[in-house]
């Protein structure tokens, strides 16, 4: 399943993808639902924050959702982009949770294991599919797959803390 140049499609994701694919929409719509519940009259909460790290690593992996879903345009697949979509905002959903709400971690724990579950099943899919995109080799693909589930790890671990 190579990306290729083409317009507009729908790729064929197979088993282990839609696996993925369900237990991270789980965790985004904890993201989404996490940005509904936290008051916005209550302040924005850095300084004293007692979950800064997690923030922060969340903070980053927000932003590395914003490259993805660049990716996701420039590869035309439509349901990447759906998924891209509600990616970044089930991040920024949780990022903003956690700035206004730092005492209220529930949904960011819910985020944290299921994102981190969905980025194991990513291995399963990368060994059963071969996918490779932007001229990464299929080592290539898991390297960064793991490492992605190590930092969504980490955010759990200090969501936890």
């Amino acid at each position: 399943m190579q990306n290729s140049a083409q317009g507009w499609h729908v790729a064929e994701w197979g088993l282990w993808g839609w696996v993925e694919t369900l237990f991270k929409l789980v965790a985004l719509i904890a993201g989404i639902a996490a940005f509904f519940a936290s008051n916005s009259a209550t302040p924005l909460t850095i300084g004293g924050n007692p979950h800064l790290a997690a923030a922060v690593v969340m903070l980053l992996l927000t932003l590395l959702s914003l490259v993805a879903l660049a990716i996701r345009v420039q590869q035309k697949e439509i349901i990447s982009l759906i998924f891209g979509i509600v990616n970044f905002l089930g991040h920024a959903g949780i990022l903003h949770a956690i700035l206004r709400l730092p005492d209220s971690m529930t949904l960011s724990l819910v985020f944290g294991v299921f994102y981190t579950v969905g980025q194991l099943t990513k291995l399963q899919f990368l060994n059963a599919s071969g996918y490779t995109e932007n001229g990464q080799t299929q080592s290539g693909m898991l390297r960064f797959a793991i490492g992605m589930a190590v930092a969504y790890a980490l955010f759990t671990i200090l969501a936890l803390l």
